[in-house]
């Protein structure tokens, strides 16, 4: 695992006349490989007015501590602005449904993700050629969405280990088992503003209220899958899985 594909949100399903630049690059220095990527874009919406502003960095750094080990860190960055027209009524449909009609409908997002992982390869080799392959990555990874008009928010914490092995019992036949755990930890918050009239006066009371949960959660997997090349076009193969989570 390098890290987390980051790319934008695909919330705008109708933006025309797009242009967008995309610069990307890398560079190796001896064991360790170092790579920059950034895009911007500016659309327009498909009714009048409309727009979706954004730009992304991003970061990928890799390590290779020796043939067998590599050590990978992901950073990205996103933000991006929206501008959405209100909707219209029966009669403004018939007349332009592309109208530009204002409201308070626009929004701005701002999203964080890194990943930090370490990967651990071993091979054995009989006969030329490999008959057992283990393969461990263990990772951390760091997700922070917030949406500043709409008020919400939510970040993710998580942490596991992925195993996968797999043994060549024959030029044929392979055997391949693994095991894949998961700890999640994340925050969830919205807001709302509330205003209460207040009894007997005309005055108005008006509230900020925070509603937040914090979800958690625990999985194991373990998969295994017994492959056999009959032919060049024809496997037969056998598969199990079982996964828990709480």
């Amino acid at each position: 695992m390098i890290g987390n594909v980051f790319s934008e949100p695909k919330g705008v399903s109708s933006m025309q006349n797009s242009p967008t630049i995309a610069l990307q690059g890398g560079i190796n220095i001896k064991k360790v490989f170092v790579g920059l990527s950034g895009e911007y874009h500016d659309k327009n919406g498909y009714r009048e007015g409309e727009k979706n502003r954004g730009y992304s960095l991003s970061s990928d750094i890799i390590y290779a501590i020796n043939d067998s080990h590599r050590l990978s860190a992901n950073l990205n960055f996103y933000e991006e602005w929206l501008k959405f027209a209100d909707g219209l009524t029966y009669v403004e449909l018939q007349s332009n449904r592309r109208q530009w009609k204002s409201g308070n409908s626009q929004d701005e997002m701002k999203k964080t993700n890194a990943s930090l992982s370490l990967n651990h390869n071993y091979r054995q080799n009989y006969d030329n050629a490999t008959n057992l392959t283990l393969d461990t990555t263990a990772f951390y990874a760091y997700d922070n969405n917030t949406y500043q008009h709409s008020a919400g928010y939510f970040f993710d914490n998580k942490a596991g280990l992925n195993f996968k092995s797999k043994y060549s019992y024959s030029k044929k036949g392979e055997v391949i088992l693994g095991y894949e755990m998961l700890y999640a930890e994340g925050k969830r918050g919205s807001f709302q503003d509330i205003s209460i009239s207040l009894p007997n006066t005309i005055m108005t009371r008006r509230q900020i209220v925070e509603n937040i949960n914090h979800p958690r959660k625990i999985s194991n997997s373990i998969f295994g899958l017994n492959r056999h090349y009959w032919i060049n076009r024809f496997i037969n193969g056998h598969h199990r899985a079982f996964s828990t989570s709480f």
